[in-house]
């Protein structure tokens, strides 16, 4: 549940440790398939299955023990934007966060009723022209049969705080210019629409 994070935050500096994650309510990857076809039915017809109160869903910081869980999200993530890095390429970006969350950054996985439905990344880094540590939310990913529930301002609002814990003064994110969906949630958050244009080179390694 989103809420405080700031003993969240120091415990992950400090120690990594995790709370709220070493528990019966991690799903494993074998009860994902029926999971999922409950999920379908709650939203095909919902008297039949319903579903959890919107203050149930869970977000928490993302572990090794998540990433079963985690690394299916991001696919389906990469597969929206029509983008294909391999499995390999997501697990070491993932495992990089897992391992050095105070210099590169943090995952959060949002769950709903065990299912995790939801993540966001976000980086740290500094913003010269506004002279400060800023957050990058480089990710916000919500599974389409989980959309309407408020998962995705749930995580956006865990980012802003983790953000804030680390010493931001700013978090920023880009969206494509036609996911209006994603829009219209921004847009009701108070943050400011930029202008800028984003180039990117390719680079051998």
């Amino acid at each position: 549940m989103v809420g405080s994070h700031a003993p969240l935050l120091a415990q992950i500096l400090d120690n990594h440790a995790y709370p709220n994650l070493q528990s019966d309510r991690i799903t494993r990857l074998a009860e994902r398939p029926r999971e999922y076809a409950r999920l379908d039915a709650a939203f095909s017809d919902p008297g039949s299955c319903p579903m959890p109160s919107p203050g149930e869903t869970e977000i928490a910081v993302v572990t090794s023990t998540d990433l079963p869980d985690l690394l299916p999200l991001m696919r389906a993530y990469c597969h929206f934007y029509a983008v294909d890095p391999t499995d390999a390429q997501l697990e070491r970006l993932a495992r990089a966060l897992v391992d050095d969350p105070a210099h590169e950054g943090v995952q959060l996985l949002a769950r709903r009723d065990t299912l995790a439905v939801g993540f966001a990344t976000c980086f740290w880094t500094w913003e010269t022209t506004h002279g400060n540590r800023v957050a990058v939310m480089n990710d916000l990913y919500v599974d389409e049969r989980a959309r309407g529930l408020g998962i995705g301002r749930a995580l956006l609002e865990a980012c802003r705080n983790l953000a804030a814990q680390h010493g931001a003064t700013r978090l920023s994110w880009q969206t494509a210019p036609d996911n209006v969906r994603a829009q219209h949630l921004y847009d009701t958050t108070g943050a400011v629409r930029e202008t800028w244009l984003t180039y990117h080179l390719d680079l051998e390694t």
